[in-house]
């Protein structure tokens, strides 16, 4: 259902809040905030005469990376605010079409107000607050983007938490499948945060470049902290991209030294009945004269004898395939002073 709040800002700091454009007098000194959700074209062509724009760059159907477009007189930018993530929806991204000039700013969602990011109801009321000081429009433009860092935030640190519990049950090698298939799709939403991330620093170094004419310096400068949490956030993106890959490594050397232990056990077996078959072969040839054919306790000597050479070629294959430490390469322990 379509909505719409408007906040002004008279020149002592009050804010009066209306539901409708009836009295906005764009240029008048004052700041106005329009706030409308889902609106239909009707609606946004209204905002647009009232403020002497054209608001036709607004599609919220269209799902676009984050943008801007600076104009002489205002500037456009598509925001992606994030939706508070839950076991069945991760990361879902709730646009915003906002619009900037020296007197206003108009923030367009294609969605209902109780969608809506937390920020858009913690800013109008920092705005009422009345120790508030008297704001520009670049500055609820910060404090907006701002907010939006905490769901960034949130959103980074549930993936890395579940990610460490996923590479603690591959550390500790119990864990079934779910365990991998967890990670791998851990690691497309985090590739996905991190493109989302990318499109916003995009944004956020454009406008720190101090060359808005309506956007003065000392206001640029204050997108610099956003810029600063968008590196950070960066950061834990690459060190969640990092566990991931160490977690698969991890798994792929546990699955070679499972392996490993088979093919040793495998070839303790085929050496342990190597000279067996030699024999049984060897006795096996139909040959008349053969001497040892002729033995009365013939047959108790060869079972004797292969058992005999049975045991001795297994501890004598333990003896080789045990691994041994290398002499002089014991190390001290930790709580041992060191030799000087």
């Amino acid at each position: 259902m379509a909505s719409m709040q408007v906040f002004i800002q008279d020149e002592g700091g009050g804010v009066t809040t209306i539901d409708s454009l009836a009295g906005v007098t764009p240029g008048d000194g004052r700041l106005y905030w329009v706030n409308a959700f889902e609106p239909d074209r009707r609606q946004v062509a209204e905002i647009g005469r009232a403020f002497s724009l054209d608001l036709s760059e607004t599609d919220l159907a269209r799902r676009e990376f984050p943008l801007v477009h600076i104009y002489p007189e205002y500037l456009f930018m598509r925001w992606d605010f994030i939706a508070r993530p839950t076991a069945s929806r991760w990361l879902e991204k709730l646009p915003v079409d906002i619009f900037l000039a020296a007197g206003f700013i108009i923030t367009i969602h294609g969605y209902p107000a109780a969608e809506a990011s937390r920020v858009f109801t913690e800013v109008p009321g920092y705005l009422a607050d009345p120790g508030t000081p008297l704001q520009t429009s670049g500055e609820v433009l910060y404090r907006l983007l701002m907010g939006a860092l905490d769901r960034y935030w949130r959103a980074c640190d549930t993936l890395s938490y579940q990610i460490e519990d996923d590479q603690k049950d591959v550390f500790e090698g119990d864990y079934d499948e779910s365990a991998l298939a967890d990670l791998r799709a851990h690691k497309g939403q985090n590739m996905e945060l991190r493109r989302l991330m990318a499109g916003h620093r995009h944004v956020v170094l454009r406008l720190i470049r101090r060359d808005i004419a309506f956007l003065p310096s000392d206001t640029a400068r204050m997108f610099l902290d956003v810029y600063d949490q968008l590196n950070a956030i960066e950061i834990e993106i690459q060190n969640n991209n990092d566990v991931i890959t160490s977690s698969f490594d991890v798994e792929l050397n546990q699955t070679n030294n499972r392996l490993n232990q088979v093919m040793k056990k495998l070839t303790i077996v085929a050496t342990i009945f190597l000279p067996l078959t030699f024999l049984t072969g060897l006795y096996g040839m139909n040959f008349k004269y053969m001497p040892e054919l002729g033995w009365r306790h013939g047959y108790v000597f060869a079972w004797t004898a292969l058992i005999l050479i049975g045991v001795v070629m297994y501890f004598l294959a333990r003896h080789i395939t045990r691994e041994k430490e290398p002499p002089g390469t014991a190390k001290p322990h930790r709580h041992e002073e060191l030799p000087r």
